[in-house]
Formats: structure tokens, C-alpha cells, sequence
């Protein structure tokens, strides 16, 4: 959030210039005790994302954004290409594996132990305002 408020704050300063109300400053100032952090001490003590600054990251989403909207952009980029492909900065921290859950079977006995109403496709058992499990 730290690295994130100097940026914000910039944004809602200029949206306050052109008139436009500011309803986040205050939530996001909460997370610093009330200050703006410097950027340049964030730089200095290696809490700013080590991508920042990689030319090559920039121009890459500026040339995504002429892309998109070209008509609005262009005003701000007038000088970028258009056709540049994403350029992604390495990870930042290592990747782990996310293990997922495979779901298991349930067993008709299984069901029928934990009080769930077992049908199967031929039954026709009317709902009896009990949880049902549906067998193949």
C-alpha cells in the first residue's frame, strides 16, 4: 500500500484540480497515519517493485494502451509505437504450486449417514425439505 499511496495521491491531487471530488484520500492516508509517503525514500530503502523504472515494461503497456483507445491516448504518448507486445517483468517473489482439492466421491451409505436424501435418476423421491444428493 506504501508503494501504491505516492501514485494515488498524485491522481486524486489532479482530480481535485479539475474539480472532481475526492472520496479515497482520507481511507487510503489510514493505512500511513495520515502522510504521504516519499517515493524517493521508498526507492532508497528497496520498497518500490524492482520493475519500476524498466523502460521496456513501460513502453510496452503505453503501446497496449494506444492499442485500446488510440484516440485518447495518443495525446499522451505521441511518440510511442503501437504495435509493441507486453513485456512483463520477472516475478518479484518466488511462485509455489497451488495445490487444489479433488472432490471425492461420496458413496449413497456416505450420503445417507450424514442425513442427505439419496435419489438416483429413476426414483422420483418427492423433496422432503432435506438436503439431496443426487446419485447417477
Amino acid at each position: 500500500m506504501q508503494t501504491f499511496l505516492p501514485y494515488e495521491a498524485g491522481r486524486l491531487r489532479r482530480l481535485g484540480g479539475e474539480g472532481r471530488a475526492d472520496a479515497t484520500r482520507a481511507a487510503l492516508l489510514g493505512f500511513t497515519a495520515g502522510r504521504v509517503p516519499d517515493t524517493g525514500q521508498l526507492r532508497r530503502t528497496g520498497q518500490l517493485p524492482p520493475w519500476l523504472g524498466e523502460e521496456a515494461v513501460h513502453v510496452s503497456h503505453r503501446s497496449s494502451l494506444l492499442r485500446k483507445d488510440p484516440a485518447h491516448y495518443r495525446r499522451f504518448f505521441p511518440t510511442e509505437p503501437d504495435d509493441l507486445p507486453y513485456v512483463w517483468p520477472p516475478a518479484a517473489f518466488p511462485r509455489r504450486p497451488v495445490r487444489r482439492a479433488r472432490p471425492k466421491a461420496v458413496t449413497a451409505e456416505a450420503a445417507a449417514g450424514c442425513g442427505l436424501v439419496v435419489l438416483d435418476r429413476v426414483s422420483g423421491i418427492a423433496d422432503l425439505g432435506l438436503p439431496v444428493l443426487a446419485l447417477g
